[in-house]
C-alpha cells in the first residue's frame, strides 16, 4: 500500500482537476448518493466515507446535511479534505485510516457506509478486499447499508499501454492537460495521472 500512499500524495495538489468542475461534481455526486441513500435507506444521519480522499462525496454529502466521518490511508489527502470543509465552513471528522481497518480504527458503526471513485480495486488479492469487506460490515449498523462505486474493468482494454485523456483544465491563470497512463500487467495496472 505505500506506492499508493505515494500516489495519492503526489496528486493531493492536483485532485480537483480530474473533474472538469470539482465544486458541480461535489454537489452532482452527494446529490446521486442521498438518492441512493433515501430510496434503499430512508432517512439516515451517519455516514462513514472509508476512502474519502479530498472530500469530494463527504463534502457534499455534509452539505447536504449528513453528519460525516471520513478516513483515508492518504495523510496528505485527509489534510486537503480538512481545508476544503474549513473553507464551506462544513463539520467533518476526518483521520487517517486504512480501509481494511475501519471498524478497528473508528470502533463505531453507521448508517451507511461509502467508498467511491475507485477506491476498493487498490487492493489487489481477495483476502484484502474480503478483509475490507468485513470492516465495512462492522462499522454498519444493523438496516444500514453501503454504497461503493468501482469502474467496469470488463469494459476497459488492459492489454496493451494506453493514455486516457481527463481534458483540458484552467485554474487561476493556468492550464493543465490532465490523463492517465495505464501501463497493463493483467489482470492490474499500473497508472501515473499528470
Amino acid at each position: 500500500m505505500e506506492s499508493v500512499k505515494q500516489f495519492y500524495a503526489s496528486l493531493v495538489p492536483f485532485y480537483h482537476l480530474i473533474y472538469p468542475n470539482w465544486d458541480a461534481s461535489i454537489r452532482c455526486q452527494a446529490f446521486i448518493l442521498d438518492s441512493v441513500i433515501n430510496e434503499r435507506w430512508g432517512k439516515v444521519s451517519e455516514i462513514l466515507d472509508v476512502s474519502c480522499g479530498i472530500g469530494t462525496q463527504a463534502i457534499g454529502l455534509a452539505k447536504l446535511g449528513y453528519y460525516v466521518t471520513g478516513s483515508d490511508l492518504s495523510h496528505e489527502e485527509i489534510q486537503r479534505a480538512a481545508q476544503e470543509a474549513t473553507v464551506r465552513n462544513l463539520m467533518l471528522s476526518l483521520s487517517v485510516a486504512d480501509m481494511r481497518y475501519a471498524h478497528d480504527h473508528h470502533m463505531s458503526e453507521f448508517d451507511v457506509v461509502i467508498s467511491a471513485d475507485n477506491s476498493v480495486p487498490h487492493l489487489l488479492s481477495d483476502d484484502e478486499i474480503l478483509a475490507a469487506f468485513r470492516q465495512f460490515y462492522k462499522c454498519t449498523r444493523l438496516g444500514g447499508g453501503c454504497i461503493l462505486t468501482i469502474r467496469d474493468y470488463e469494459k476497459e482494454d488492459l492489454s496493451e499501454q494506453q493514455v486516457k485523456p481527463y481534458g483540458i483544465r484552467e485554474k487561476d491563470g493556468v492550464r493543465w492537460l490532465i490523463w492517465q497512463l495505464w501501463d497493463p500487467h493483467p489482470p492490474t495496472y499500473d497508472v501515473c495521472t499528470l
